[in-house]
């Protein structure tokens, strides 16, 4: 059976219909294709977009996206909204709360707007005589955070499409809404950083791997360097540079994939101020994503110098340690050498650096074990200084040895300075004056000698003994002393004695 013309007519209106209807949702998705493609980094601007094509396609009046906000409705995202219209109101009564309330993403459709119980509760309806008002709720999380609605001055029935354009701008709000928590969360925990960082008695800053940009400053970095936020780093914090700085440590910071290594730790002297620095640099993901160098510089000046002061000083005290021309060492509590003057080297045939961790009495007594009276045993005994002359072969010479407690933190004497005070020649001057000494006594021993009151005769010179005897004078004398004599005549003798002999001449 042939169709009538009613039924042709009725097919072909059907037809047209879906035509229709296709090439309308053609439209609306090249509609949302160049929306999303208008999106930025923004989210409250792109809910606005949204908005505005949700209200555009649907042919609405206006169209709002509002949110409860510290409990007052706020109208977040506007499309042809009146002049006189209140985007900040209480949230009793109006229609979007009502939707936030049920929290489901159901569309609620209100028709004949002035005749329902929201013209007196809504003061929207009445104000700007609103017939059909169209809604459904935005959720994040799992809660109803929102409600998008378009509202027509007619009366308005949706078709499915359009409730399924609600629900499909209502979820990529929903997904703005996440990127806006998202974005507050980092906001919050970006001011709470610098919160932290403006606390710290270091140069803080924050900048862009790519451009150089100062993103951020501390406090303590501003005072320094001047407000350097969105100017060039090279050019805030260094001087006389005309690009990077070939210190630069964003090298540094990434691996070949472009990947964070860690915190890079390095030292220098800032060319603006001279002051030294400590700088901890690490790439880091900034708030909006992007590789940032942050550095904590921390001013070590005081520091340097006293690392300079120090460094002074040890080559002083080795300067003067090494021009000591008596052997010096330190020993630990094993008695092994931890440091060694150039001299006691030179008396051992080594360098100095050839006794360290040797033992002293293997090296310098050539024994297996500290000798009885060791002074270095004594001062790690009772951490009191001692002394001993010793005779040492493998020095060459005799020595007063001086030995020095130094203690730890606890007091406790864990090492000893031994200063080993040359006194070879004053032994030889010693053991020379004894030999002679020995010497003299050993001849004196030898020699008799005649003391006291000896009687003599004042005419023949004779001697009485402790007998009473009268002796000769030679005889007295040689039994007396070792001397010895032998007889001759003087010339006065001979003359009175032997004139015959004697010669003429006085």
């Amino acid at each position: 059976m042939e169709p009538t013309v009613a039924e042709l007519t009725r097919r072909v209106a059907d037809l047209e219909h879906q035509l229709s209807e296709a090439v309308a949702a053609d439209d609306r998705l090249t509609s949302l294709t160049a929306c999303f493609l208008q999106f930025g980094n923004d989210p409250l601007a792109n809910i606005n977009l949204l908005t505005a094509l949700c209200g555009q396609l649907l042919g609405a009046t206006c169209a709002l996206y509002n949110r409860l906000c510290d409990g007052m409705l706020v109208a977040w995202g506007q499309w042809h909204t009146p002049p006189d219209f209140n985007p900040v109101d209480r949230p009793e009564g109006h229609l979007c709360h009502e939707v936030i309330q049920q929290g489901n993403t159901s569309i609620l459709l209100v028709r004949d707007l002035q005749e329902s119980r929201y013209a007196k509760t809504d003061p929207n309806v009445r104000r700007y005589k609103l017939q059909t008002y169209l809604g459904v709720g935005v959720s994040f999380a799992d809660n109803c955070l929102g409600s998008l609605c378009v509202v027509f001055q007619k009366d308005f029935i949706p078709t499915g499409a359009d409730q399924n354009l609600m629900r499909l701008v209502s979820r990529a709000i929903g997904v703005e809404e996440k990127r806006l928590q998202a974005e507050e969360a980092r906001k919050q925990a970006q001011q709470s950083l610098l919160t932290i960082l403006d606390s710290l008695d270091a140069s803080v800053y924050v900048a862009d791997m790519t451009t150089y940009e100062v993103l951020a400053m501390n406090k303590f970095s501003r005072e320094i360097f001047g407000d350097g936020v969105g100017k060039i780093c090279w050019r805030v914090f260094q001087q006389g540079q005309d690009g990077p700085c070939s210190f630069c440590s964003n090298p540094k910071l990434l691996d070949a994939e472009g990947k964070p290594t860690g915190a890079y730790t390095w030292e220098m002297q800032n060319t603006k101020n001279g002051r030294w620095l400590e700088m901890r640099d690490a790439a880091v993901r900034w708030i909006d994503n992007r590789l940032v160098r942050i550095q904590v510089a921390t001013d070590i000046s005081a520091r340097k110098a006293a690392e300079e002061a120090i460094l002074l000083a040890k080559r002083e005290w080795e300067t003067t340690f090494d021009a000591v021309r008596d052997p010096i060492f330190i020993l630990d509590e094993q008695f092994r050498i931890v440091r060694a003057n150039r001299e006691t080297a030179r008396r051992l045939g080594l360098e100095p650096r050839e006794c360290i961790g040797r033992k002293c009495y293997e090296l310098i007594h050539n024994a297996k074990a500290p000798a009885e009276h060791c002074p270095h045993a004594q001062v790690l005994r009772d951490g009191q200084p001692h002394t001993l002359e010793i005779r040492e072969d493998n020095l060459a010479g005799d020595f007063l040895v001086s030995a020095s407690p130094m203690f730890d933190a606890a007091g406790k004497a864990t090492r000893g300075v031994h200063i080993a005070y040359d006194i070879t020649k004053r032994k030889q001057a010693e053991r020379e004056r004894e030999r002679l000494i020995t010497e003299l006594t050993e001849a004196l021993a030898q020699v008799k000698t005649l003391s006291g009151i000896i009687p003599i005769c004042m005419y023949c010179k004779g001697i009485r003994d402790d007998q009473g005897y009268w002796n000769q004078l030679e005889k007295f004398i040689s039994e007396h002393s070792e001397a010895k004599f032998s007889h001759s005549l003087c010339p006065k003798c001979l003359k009175e004695k032997f004139p015959e002999l004697a010669d003429d001449s006085p």
